[in-house]
């Protein structure tokens, strides 16, 4: 949500919010004993732990990140509207679907357990939160106590463009993104390009299925008629580090028994726009592709064990191959099967994650930042960093006041902010309290550059800034 209209259904958390008598209670009821903590404080209503999945109060989670939160029961339809900034998600509890600022999809989709109402609260599964929200969420058995963290997204936009039509043999719904907001203007056009292209072959398959249904029943087909349909959408499963991966899902139906769906990923560089491959990202010098066949069979075998696949016989599993698909989860690199690839049509797109703390040194080192925290800058030395590093900067400020930090880097191609946020631990509507600035930059290129904050009223300039509200940061990239 914060700065982007997309989601995704990998990692951890969603919400809470109290709602009227009027709304039944569900069959479960939220453990009281289950807190859960944000911010360094325990916010008021319990998380719901049921198996692997982590359930989240909507409205207590949300007024804690500093939304506002409206119960709906229009017309039978019950509905909570989440709202700040501009930013509107709507979370629709009969018809189980989710409305992310225009990006419309179904709740299960992206998680097993969706919405629920449960002892008149409004729940949300975690993994929708953490889509929606860019929360993650850990859970500790030892004190039965549920961690929600910040996750700093890139500095991006992502709207959601539409194509929707009804014609006569051929039902469309496409969704798919559009960034804006990248320094580099070329290199958010040749993105944009790419997704607007991909979304464009769907719709030409879904008109070419179209077209011969139209032929076949000229030519005397009585079967499924007038079934076709195309439904294309998204998820952004990535978005941090200045990388981004996209998940992108195109339905077909043709006629016949059944519809086929493709999965396909773009993992991109968004200061270069290049689309990353699994051999830009590992060691080559590793034997990684051997680390994550054993991964990847492990896995399938575990679950063949346990009731819930089975592979074809005559063309099982050996090798994730020399280029596979894949994207990046939150913790993961996730490896994904086409259907029939290995499995029966009903075992669907299977997906397989490997825990980036896992690959460790195997990873290429400037991609370390996926398994490793960012590197705290300090003031008063030269701060050492490798490329692809990030190295972050956390200040105090306090917007009421009509101070602010701004900053300014010597040399944008040895550094550059990928990310920022704020937060207060102070209660919604409390008046003038401070909140703790973060900034994440990523180490571009070898040399020098300075990174220099100041804190100061916009209508009084710069130069107004104090010599004890500057702050410079020496960076030495190697």
């Amino acid at each position: 949500m914060n700065k982007k209209t997309m989601t995704f259904f990998i990692t951890v958390l969603i919400s809470t919010l109290l709602l009227t008598g009027a709304i039944p209670a569900a069959a479960s009821a939220a453990g009281s004993d289950t807190s859960v903590l944000f911010d360094g404080r325990c916010l008021g209503a319990p998380a719901v732990v049921d198996g692997q999945s982590i359930i989240l109060p909507v409205r207590t989670v949300c007024e804690a990140l500093g939304y506002d939160v409206a119960w709906s029961d229009a017309g039978g339809v019950k509905t909570v509207v989440i709202s700040k900034d501009g930013d509107t998600v709507t979370l629709d509890f009969t018809n189980q679907t989710i409305t992310d600022n225009g990006h419309h999809y179904a709740a299960d989709v992206r998680s097993g357990t969706g919405l629920e109402l449960i002892s008149n609260r409004a729940y949300m599964d975690s993994g929708l939160f953490s889509s929606i929200f860019a929360l993650n969420t850990s859970y500790s058995t030892e004190n039965s106590q549920v961690t929600l963290l910040r996750r700093l997204e890139n500095t991006v936009s992502i709207t959601t463009e539409k194509i929707t039509s009804e014609i006569k043999y051929l039902n469309t719904t496409i969704q798919y993104p559009q960034l804006s907001g990248l320094a580099d203007e070329n290199v958010m056009s040749g993105i944009n390009t790419l997704l607007k292209n991909a979304a464009q072959n769907a719709l030409r398959e879904g008109q070419k299925n179209a077209g011969d249904m139209a032929q076949a029943i000229q030519d005397g087909y009585t079967g499924a008629v007038g079934m076709c349909e195309t439904y294309y959408d998204y998820t952004v499963a990535y978005n941090q580090n200045g990388l981004i991966s996209i998940v992108l899902t195109d339905y077909q139906y043709a006629g016949g028994a059944h519809g086929t769906t493709v999965q396909s990923a773009y993992t991109v560089d968004l200061a270069t726009g290049k689309t990353l491959q699994l051999s830009d990202l590992m060691n080559s010098g590793s034997a990684y592709i051997k680390f994550i066949d054993a991964a990847v069979r492990k896995e399938i075998d575990r679950r063949i064990a346990a009731g819930d696949l089975s592979e074809f016989d005559f063309s099982p599993f050996t090798d994730i191959g020399s280029n596979p698909e894949f994207y990046l989860s939150n913790d993961a690199i996730v490896f994904y099967f086409q259907q029939y690839a290995y499995f029966p049509y009903a075992a669907g797109i299977q997906e397989f994650s490997v825990k980036f703390t896992d690959l460790g040194s195997l990873l290429n080192n400037q991609f370390k930042f996926l398994y490793s925290a960012p590197i705290q800058l300090d003031s008063s030395a030269v701060n050492t960093l490798s490329i692809g590093d990030i190295g972050r900067v956390v200040l105090k400020g306090n917007a009421t006041t009509g101070y602010a930090w701004h900053y300014t880097i010597s040399d944008n191609g040895i550094a550059a902010l990928t990310s920022n946020d704020s937060s207060s631990a102070a209660q919604k509507g409390i008046v003038g309290a401070g909140s703790t600035y973060t900034w994440n930059f990523k180490a571009l290129a070898a040399g020098n550059a300075s990174i220099t904050f100041k804190y100061y009223r916009d209508w009084e300039g710069a130069s107004s800034a104090a010599p004890e509200n500057t702050i410079v940061y020496q960076v030495e990239v190697k």
